[in-house]
């Protein structure tokens, strides 16, 4: 509700203002009735003593009997509240009140005089549980001392009930108009106990809905003040707090989305509760990233997670999919206690360092088996020469040219692996500065060039059909010729017949440069032509040296261009495509 507090303390008031005054009047009602009967019974002895004097005059006959039923009644009218009785020696009733009343309490006398006329004080004093009426006995003495009678007062119970519930109605009535005065002030008291309690519990509603520039006004210096300058203090500080989490949280969170490596932390019960963007690229497996926790690798990656929380040790496994290589790394997180309060996980995509490290054995094994070839050839010519199998001049000198051709082989294949060492380091070098030998050249030009030395090079009717725009290009005029010479070698060694068409055409601001001759190469081939030691004949029975078409590529990069080959309709084009800046 939203009065609770001020209903509950105005509620208590008045409820305990109205059992204060239960409380006060039955105790009230009690005591005074006691005290009104204790009052009536010192009346009374007092009464009685001064008629037991009147009625021993009467019984001494120092007083007329008409004198004495005159004082008896005068006496009566003066005490109406009792009822007077006298009686002689011998228990005669010699006066009483003549009234109807008096015959009923006459039967609540006779049981007490005898005690009286035995010279007894009889004082019986009604209290709860006892008789209706109170009783007091005197009796009358002569004057040499014997009991000559006795005189009766009797009051009824119900004459002192009466003035006590008058003094209870009285008492009551104040209460009364007492508690109805109090509501004004009870009401104000409760409203300024309740409205510190109000703005508190604002103050605090506010502050769980995260505004923490609240402030709890001032309002004195009770407890209450106290409680809201805390409540205020409390907000300051709760907000420097989570001002200084989120701070961290968003440093945090930056830094684990700049991350390439994925980051997944999940609690006790093995829910994620941190998942960086890397992990989700990685375990969405090229689809939908919401969907990452429904892929393969994260059902792999959960149950490692699992493994590693229940054995409290690191895991590490590998998953490998279409997409890549996936390699993870489990540690469980603990708490201060020691327990184990969840799990961190460590994504690394290892696809490209596994590829790199199959390129490097392949190339290690590619340059052994290439090296391996020219050299086991020249041993075992050598061999023969060596031990005299060969007598005959001519088969010797057949054998000599065998060794010199495989000499050269192995010459160009270490002049082509230290020329592909120089290009990729040029490449890796001109990322930070243009090397100095760019400058404007005619490519017509360096490609005539081209043409005349790969003619001379091969012994062949085939011709070298050309088509050239006058183009002047900013390069490395060398290396562009070493370019050419390669494209058009490859278009000789690759294909028996057919001429060959070279051309070089402006599109754009793109000067493309392309190589085509008669011949066919396999689409799963095309993507792996300008690797090292790559050869479509698998035998490698090939006069090349594998090296050509990645020295050509490592080319193209270090002129800033691109490099593509197409096959179809029976034609293998070469096409590379560079910036025309002059």
């Amino acid at each position: 509700m939203k009065y609770s507090f001020f209903t509950k303390i105005f509620s208590l008031i008045i409820i305990g203002t109205l059992l204060s005054s239960v409380i006060l009047i039955v105790t009230f009602n009690r005591t005074n009735r006691r005290a009104l009967i204790g009052q009536n019974h010192a009346e009374m002895v007092y009464c009685a003593t001064f008629l037991a004097d009147i009625v021993e005059l009467h019984f001494s006959e120092r007083l007329e009997p008409e004198v004495f039923d005159v004082l008896l009644v005068e006496a009566s009218q003066h005490f109406m509240d009792y009822y007077i009785y006298a009686f002689d020696s011998e228990g005669t009733l010699v006066w009483d009140m003549k009234t109807p009343e008096s015959d009923v309490w006459i039967q609540a006398v006779a049981p007490e005089l005898d005690t009286a006329l035995d010279a007894k004080f009889v004082a019986s004093i009604p209290y709860e549980g006892e008789p209706d009426a109170a009783i007091i006995a005197t009796p009358t003495r002569s004057d040499t001392g014997e009991v000559n009678g006795a005189v009766f007062l009797v009051c009824p119970i119900n004459r002192i009930s009466g003035l006590a519930r008058k003094a209870t109605l009285a008492l009551l009535f104040s209460l009364a108009i007492s508690c109805l005065i109090l509501v004004v002030p009870a009401y104000l008291a409760s409203r300024a106990l309740s409205r510190p309690i109000k703005q508190m519990t604002e103050s605090a509603k506010a502050i769980a809905r995260g505004d923490f520039s609240v402030k709890v006004p001032k309002t004195g210096d009770c407890e209450l003040s106290q409680l809201g300058e805390s409540l205020s203090y409390m907000a300051g500080e709760l907000s420097a707090t989570i001002s200084d989490l989120t701070v961290e949280k968003n440093r945090l969170d930056t830094i684990m989305n700049g991350l390439n490596e994925g980051i997944i932390a999940s609690n006790a019960a093995g829910q994620v509760t941190h998942c960086n963007n890397a992990a989700q690229r990685l375990l969405s497996e090229g689809n939908d990233m919401t969907d990452f926790k429904e892929t393969a690798a994260f059902g792999e990656l959960h149950t490692l997670m699992e493994q590693a929380f229940n054995d409290k040790r690191t895991l590490s496994s590998a998953f490998s999919a279409e997409e890549g290589i996936l390699h993870f790394t489990v540690s469980p997180l603990y708490e201060h206690s020691g327990s184990t309060a969840g799990v961190v996980a460590l994504i690394k995509d290892i696809t490209e360092s596994e590829q790199l490290e199959a390129t490097r054995r392949e190339y290690v094994a590619n340059v052994s088996h290439e090296l391996r070839t020219p050299i086991a050839a020249i041993r075992s010519l050598a061999d023969a020469l060596n031990d005299g199998l060969i007598k005959d001049d001519t088969d010797k000198q057949r054998y000599y040219g065998y060794i010199l051709k495989e000499s050269l082989r192995l010459s160009r294949l270490i002049d082509d692996l230290l020329d592909l060492s120089r290009l990729q380091a040029d490449n890796m070098r001109r990322s930070d500065n243009e090397t100095a030998a760019f400058k404007t050249a005619l490519l017509s030009e360096i490609a005539s060039e081209a043409i005349a030395v790969t003619l001379d090079a091969h012994t062949s009717s085939r011709r070298i059909l050309t088509d050239f725009d006058p183009i002047s290009l900013k390069t490395d005029p060398d290396r562009m010729e070493q370019l050419f010479l390669i494209l058009l070698d490859n278009a000789f060694r690759h294909s028996s017949d057919g001429d060959i068409e070279f051309k070089i055409k402006a599109q754009g601001n793109k000067a493309v440069i392309s190589v085509s001759n008669e011949g066919r190469i396999a689409c799963k081939d095309l993507p792996h032509l300008f690797e090292r030691f790559y050869k479509t004949d698998k035998s490698h029975s090939g006069n090349g040296t594998g090296l050509g078409l990645a020295i050509a590529a490592e080319i193209v990069e270090l002129l800033s261009g691109e490099i593509f080959a197409e096959s179809s309709h029976g034609h293998v084009r070469f096409t590379a495509e560079f910036d025309i800046i002059n």
